[in-house]
C-alpha cells in the first residue's frame, strides 16, 4: 500500500515544506515524506489536497505538473513513465 497526497499546478510549493520549484537548492532542505506527512499533512496549508490510500494491484495516474508526495506503507514496487 502507498499513500498519495496530490495538490493542484498552481499549488503554493512552499505551503507544502519544500521550495519553490524554480529553485535551485532549498535552504533549509524540503522535509522527506515520512516528516512531511508527520508535520505538514492535515494542516491549513495542506489544504486541498487530495489523498489516495493505494491499494495493492491498484494504479494512480498523476496528470501533469499535479504536484505530489508519497509514502510507502508496505514493501512496494512502483513502474513510472514520463
Amino acid at each position: 500500500r502507498k499513500r498519495w497526497v496530490m495538490f493542484p499546478p498552481d499549488f503554493d510549493d512552499k505551503a507544502l515544506g519544500g521550495c519553490n520549484t524554480s529553485e535551485s537548492r532549498c535552504d533549509p532542505p524540503p522535509p522527506t515524506a515520512y516528516e512531511w506527512f508527520s508535520s505538514w499533512w492535515n494542516t491549513p496549508a495542506t489544504a486541498g489536497g487530495i489523498d489516495i490510500l493505494q491499494q495493492p494491484g491498484e494504479i494512480v495516474f498523476v496528470p501533469g505538473g499535479w504536484k505530489h508526495i508519497v509514502i510507502n506503507l508496505d514493501e512496494t514496487i512502483a513502474i513510472t513513465h514520463n
